[in-house]
Formats: structure tokens, sequence, C-alpha cells
């Protein structure tokens, strides 16, 4: 590999003076630059940017620690976040992290690499591997402990995408509007007999979207219709979910609590060739790609993930400028994709 020293002895020059020409320096005579970018042509020489930008006080690089790249949500977070950040000449460093150990390192690693800023989007650690949900919850809290008191004397700007760490600034999704607004629109469009199939884990925004289903359901009056089967946030819980509801009843309408129970959900119902939405309706939550792709498409409340990560990553660039936040919290608002499931 060639080295500044290599590009120096070449131009008979010192290596200070091929640096100068890099940094773009005015105190380089043209006829020394010249033949400096001549070199450095002919030789394939590329500077070593991160340490040019250490020594510059900043190495124009944001970490992103995430975990689950399998749901379409996150990965829709992340590219709005790499979207804005290179667009102002940022670089990002993604790390998705599964479990306390793994999220430890890759903090470290971006500590290590003197990253500008970090975003800190859902983390679930262990989730699809542990039994214990309330073990996997702690797992995930411990590392956000770690991480408030590893980063709190570091000199390095924090965003969180819906978490909540202290003296941190967050990006929100208001889960509660997001079942409110499925559930109205059930309502709106005549269904009575109405189901919900959740995630078993039952805590956080599950619960929050089951507590809503049943308020709707108690404030209509619809008391004797509520029925709620819960099973893995994921295409095969909303498959056994559905399989279960349907030996139980067939119900005019489907809450699920996400777009990849509500898949499966369809999945199950087609299976049975029931028609959708004539003798059972399915509305989801969240939006993710694969809405688009189901048979038929699937009627969804947006949460709006892309809108997220580009508020997130433009709120770290008012905070690397120096720029005081208005507040400690930026609320996403939800949208009602109609299309054909309801």
């Amino acid at each position: 590999m060639v080295t500044i020293e290599d590009v120096a002895k070449i131009c008979g020059v010192s290596p200070m003076t091929i640096s100068r020409v890099v940094n773009g320096s005015d105190l380089v005579k043209e006829s020394t630059r010249k033949k400096v970018l001549e070199a450095i042509k002919e030789t394939g020489y590329r500077p070593n940017m991160i340490a040019r930008r250490l020594v510059q006080g900043n190495s124009k690089t944001i970490g992103v620690l995430f975990s689950n790249y399998y749901n379409q949500a996150y990965t829709d977070i992340l590219f709005s976040i790499e979207e804005v950040a290179y667009k102002n000449g940022y670089n990002v460093i993604n790390a998705n992290v599964d479990d306390y150990e793994h999220a430890v390192n890759s903090l470290n690693f971006f500590l290590g690499n003197k990253v500008d800023g970090i975003i800190v989007l859902p983390l679930e650690m262990n989730m699809l591997n542990v039994i214990d949900y309330k073990q996997a919850m702690a797992e995930t809290q411990k590392f956000l402990e770690y991480f408030y008191n590893t980063v709190k004397e570091q000199e390095v700007s924090v965003v969180t995408v819906s978490q909540n760490i202290e003296d941190v600034f967050n990006i929100a999704f208001n889960f509660t509007e997001m079942a409110q607004k499925a559930m109205n629109f059930l309502f709106v469009k005549g269904y009575r007999d109405i189901a919900m199939i959740n995630s078993n884990l039952n805590d956080g925004f599950w619960a929050d979207k089951e507590r809503v289903y049943l308020q709707s359901m108690k404030e209509k009056g619809y008391e004797k219709y509520i029925c709620i089967e819960r099973d893995i946030g994921l295409m095969e819980g909303g498959n056994r979910a559905m399989e279960r509801l349907l030996g139980k009843k067939i119900p005019q309408a489907v809450f699920c609590a996400n777009d990849y129970i509500a898949i499966g959900a369809l999945q199950t119902i087609n299976k049975h060739k029931l028609t959708i939405p004539s003798e059972i309706a399915v509305i989801g939550n969240d939006n993710v790609y694969f809405c688009e792709m189901t048979a038929p498409k699937l009627t969804t409340v947006s949460l709006n993930a892309k809108l997220a990560g580009k508020v997130a990553m433009e709120r770290m660039l008012k905070l690397l400028n120096g720029e005081k936040l208005d507040g400690s919290e930026y609320v996403v608002e939800t949208e009602l994709i109609i299309r054909e499931s309801v």
C-alpha cells in the first residue's frame, strides 16, 4: 500500500507538504501542488480519512445501534438516517445487536472510533431466543443503563428512537393512536364482532394496543365480542393465532397488533378459503413494505418509520452544530393506509 512517505519521496518534498495538498491548504506553491496531485494519481495513494478527520476534531461518522434487522420498520428508519447523513457529509456505521455483550462491544467500537454521534433504535435483546420475556427486558434495560453511564461523560451526541434514556432527545411513536385509528376505522365500516391478535409478550406498546382494543370495544358496548389470541409477533405467530381463533368462531374483523401478525393471519384465512374482507376483514399496524404484496393488500396504520429516521438524523445534525433542541421529544404522526383487506 502506498503511504504518504512514498508520495513525499517521489515528489522530493516533506510528508507535511503532501498533507497540506490533500487538505487544500493555501501554503503550497502551485507548481508543487500540481506535482503532488500528479504523483497521487499515478501511485493511487489514498489518504487515511479517519486519521485526517480525527486531527480535524471530528470523524464525520454516526453510529446506529438497533435490533431485529428482519423488521422492515427498523430498516426504513435506517434508510432515512443514512439518506440524511450522506446528504450532509456524514457516514453511518450500523450495529445490529441481539444481546448485552454484543451491544456493549458495539458501543465501545463506536466510541473507540470517535463517532460524532450515536442514534439508538428500539433494542430487543434475545427476543427470539430467550423464553423468559422479563429476562430479555432486564437485559435490555441493563444495557441502556450501561449506555447512559458510558456516554454521559463522552463528547458524543445521542438521539434515541422509541427509547427512554435520561437527558436524551427521543423520537417517539404514538402506538396508542395507531391502535385507536385501526379500531375507529373498523367501527366506521360497521364491524362489531372484532377480535384481536396480539404478541404474547403483552408489555410496552403491545399492552398499549391491547388496552385500546379492550377500551374501544367496551365503550361501543361490544364486550360480548371481545376475543384475544396471543402468539409471537411474527408471521408464524399470526398463522397459529388465527388458526386458534377460527377454531372458536369467525369474527367479522381482526385487529392485528403488527403487520407481520396480520400477514400470517391473512395466510391462514386464505388457507381456509374464507373471502377477505366480505367474510372476515383484517387490519394491521406499522405499514411494512410487505403490506403491498399480500393477497389482498393489507389495510394498516403507518407508524411513519421513514419520517422517524429523517427526524432523528436532522436532530442529530442540530446537536452536532451546537444548536439547542426544542423540548425533549418528537412524536411521529401516524397515518391510516386503506387498501383491500377491510
